[in-house]
């Protein structure tokens, strides 16, 4: 069976008995021409009924830059704050004609990740916990057409649209709980994904110094998404005698709680555990997790920097900031 070809702009141009390049002015959305309401009704008509889709290419060839955001599918469990967020910065870009997509790049190198995405030529690229490439992997996106760098942090970066999530504060404000509550030997759980590594490492910064000012041992812990790794991880405590655990985020600190009710260790009683990002998971737990709730700044609002930056490229990227992390105080750090 032999295979049709394409609709072309050509195809609806002849169908609705005007030119291509009105065609493409009522498709592309271009309200500088002036062309009568009937005719823009009929070309999208025709369109609609031959099954024409324009293409992006042509479509960035025009415009001199591409639709397409892009985000490196993240490593290990997406909670639901982040995919809730995607979620409605999704939408957010729509409304300003960018296209919104993830990519599976998770396990390449820096450098050559910036490589792949280039490939794909995005207009903007988003990273979440840091940008983490070297200079010439920049240069390689500014030079395939890439105009606007996204990313999470705790400063602004130069030259990027730094995101603002206080991420760190989440590690001093769990242990200050964990503290407030009689805990006096604790640990922090360190995720062993490398693309997790920043901010699970800014974390436990910001609690080792609030369990240093208060002078409480505090005891890294390594872990893996895994119950085997949960398992070594729940050992570790007893032998230790720790009765405190901020568990990096609710997915971790979920893993861990299940491992500890599995062998019967009391939790709160026993081991009071805290994660962050509340997850709608956790507040049906049992014990319920206590847990702190971060946010990304409005996606509204980071869509509409997105599009003035790649509208007008020389203004200056700036900054969103989020609200403050707080703390959702529940059963799994009850006093003793």
């Amino acid at each position: 069976m032999q295979q049709s070809r394409p609709v072309t702009s050509s195809d609806v141009a002849l169908a609705a008995g005007v030119s291509r390049s009105t065609v493409s002015f009522v498709l592309n959305g271009n309200d500088t021409i002036a062309l009568a309401d009937e005719t823009r009704e009929r070309v999208r008509r025709v369109a609609r009924e031959l099954g024409y889709v324009p293409h992006s290419g042509a479509r960035a060839l025009r415009k001199g830059y591409s639709s397409l955001v892009l985000m490196p599918s993240p490593s290990g469990p997406v909670g639901h704050l982040l995919s809730s967020w995607t979620d409605q910065l999704e939408e957010a870009l729509s409304a300003h004609g960018l296209t919104f997509v993830t990519y599976g790049s998770r396990h390449l190198a820096p450098a050559d990740a910036a490589r792949a995405w280039s490939e794909l030529r995005p207009v903007a690229v988003l990273t979440i916990g840091g940008l983490n490439l070297p200079d010439d992997a920049v240069a390689l996106l500014r030079r395939t057409g890439t105009r606007v760098l996204i990313t999470t942090g705790e400063t602004p970066q130069p030259g990027i649209l730094t995101l603002i999530t206080q991420q760190a504060e989440a590690g001093r404000i769990a242990v200050e709980h964990l503290i407030a509550t009689g805990r006096r030997s604790l640990a922090v759980l360190i995720p062993r994904d490398r693309q997790l590594q920043h901010i699970a490492r800014s974390r436990a910064s910001t609690a080792r110094s609030a369990a240093q000012a208060r002078g409480v041992r505090l005891t890294e812990l390594s872990i893996d998404y895994t119950r085997e790794s949960a398992e070594e991880v729940a050992a570790a405590l007893s032998s230790a005698g720790i009765d405190g655990v901020y568990a990096y985020d609710d997915d971790y600190a979920l893993l861990l709680l299940g491992t500890l009710r599995s062998q019967g260790v009391d939790v709160p009683g026993s081991v009071a555990v805290v994660g962050s990002d509340d997850l709608v998971a956790g507040s049906v737990a049992q014990p319920p997790l206590t847990t702190v709730r971060i946010a990304f700044p409005h996606a509204t609002v980071v869509a509409d920097d997105i599009h003035r930056l790649i509208t007008n490229p020389t203004s200056e990227p700036g900054c969103e900031w989020a609200e403050a992390p707080r703390l959702v105080v529940r059963e799994t750090t009850a006093p003793i």
